[in-house]
């Protein structure tokens, strides 16, 4: 019996925008701007991803479904737990 979802592997290496974005998104959902000062703030100033990089990667994890449109807010896709599918050890891939 196969899987509907795709296997978490082909979607490594995480871009550092992809990789930081599901890190802000992990506390719940927010809005694209949130989402920026999440990353600046995380990063402690060292990443800042513009709006073009933002809204870019944020489509790709749109159609990947790695996150979800709720209203007027983005959050991690919960039928696909990317992180914890990957475990832990593979934070680090793609950065």
């Amino acid at each position: 019996m196969q899987s509907d979802q795709p296997d978490p592997e082909t979607m490594l290496p995480l871009t550092p925008a992809v990789f930081n974005i599901l890190l802000a998104l992990a506390d719940g959902e927010r809005h694209g701007y949130s989402i920026m000062q999440e990353i600046t703030g995380q990063t402690q100033g060292k990443l800042w991803i513009g709006p073009t990089t933002l809204y870019r990667s944020i489509k790709h994890m749109l159609e990947d479904g790695l996150i979800s449109r709720l209203e007027q807010t983005l959050a991690v896709a919960r039928s696909k737990p990317l992180l914890g599918s990957l475990g832990p050890s593979s934070t680090g891939k793609g950065v």
